[in-house]
């Protein structure tokens, strides 16, 4: 078990009921969402603000653009919102077709990555809208799911991003090319998937899986997926290292990482937030 640093509780109460939570680039503020309202926590100063918006149904994902001005959220009715918080105001709203599962800006802010059901959307900003998000379009779409999508994350350069879903299997896909991708099956996804994030090191994952089992797996040769180079067929990864937590059992929680100050957190739905630091991790390679 990794050393607590330290514990925020009843802190949330009854707000928080276990879902997606958003660091500020600051990693002094969080963003979360509470049915079809997102509230923001200040973490030193333990001060919570609502935002001065109401979506149309439960909101299902959010996240914050790497300036910590916007943040986009989608809900259980379709609608994507780009919310901006410096002026408090909607930039844009996009309906969206299907439903989507979670939304994740790229690292310089320019694309967002949806996940729609099986399919994966890349929606470009327009540059002539330097300053605002006013105007999208969707630039690329990729399709090799075989069930509804979960998970979805860039990695630090932007060059590649992976998906995750019902169908337990990781995809690593290189954003610049068409259906290139890696593919990591393991037994331990046997029961799912709770968490997985990109580490600050391009090419290596963070995993928690059901069984609570967290670890960081290596991908070799990531770099040559983008010139297509890459064996497919060989296995490409390598789990590194991997402990056991001890978090309750039927209790809904989200997990996030921020690595530039080196904090692991999870949010509980039982109103309780705790903080750990990555390298008090006691793994070795």
């Amino acid at each position: 078990m990794p050393n607590i640093e330290f514990e925020l509780t009843n802190v949330f109460g009854l707000i928080y009921t276990g879902g997606t939570i958003s660091f500020f680039p600051c990693g002094k503020k969080i963003a979360f969402a509470s049915g079809n309202r997102i509230l923001t926590l200040n973490i030193n100063e333990k001060k919570m603000k609502n935002l001065n918006y109401q979506a149309r149904s439960t909101i299902l994902s959010l996240d914050i653009e790497i300036s910590g001005r916007f943040i986009v959220f989608v809900d259980n009715s379709n609608l994507m919102v780009v919310f901006n918080l410096s002026k408090g105001f909607v930039e844009n709203k996009i309906l969206l077709k299907e439903r989507c599962f979670d939304v994740k800006w790229s690292p310089r802010g320019n694309f967002l990555a949806l996940s729609i059901q099986k399919h994966i959307q890349i929606w470009k900003k327009n540059q002539n809208f330097f300053l605002s998000f006013s105007n999208f379009e969707l630039c690329k779409t990729f399709i090799d799911h075989f069930s509804d999508i979960l998970e979805i994350d860039w990695s630090k350069n932007g060059e590649f991003f992976f998906s995750y879903g019902y169908d337990r299997i990781v995809r690593i896909f290189s954003f610049r090319k068409y259906n290139t991708f890696l593919e990591i099956k393991s037994k331990n996804f046997k029961k799912g998937i709770n968490f997985i994030k990109f580490s600050d090191k391009n090419g290596e994952l963070f995993i928690l899986t059901e069984k609570k089992s967290f670890s960081r797996w290596k991908i070799f040769n990531l770099g040559c997926l983008s010139s297509q180079t890459v064996d497919l067929k060989k296995k490409n990864w390598k789990k590194l290292n991997e402990i056991f937590l001890k978090i309750p059992e039927n209790i809904s929680s989200y997990v996030w990482i921020n690595f530039y100050f080196g904090i692991l957190y999870f949010g509980n739905s039982n109103g309780k937030l705790s903080f750990f630091e990555i390298n008090k991790f006691p793994i070795k390679n």
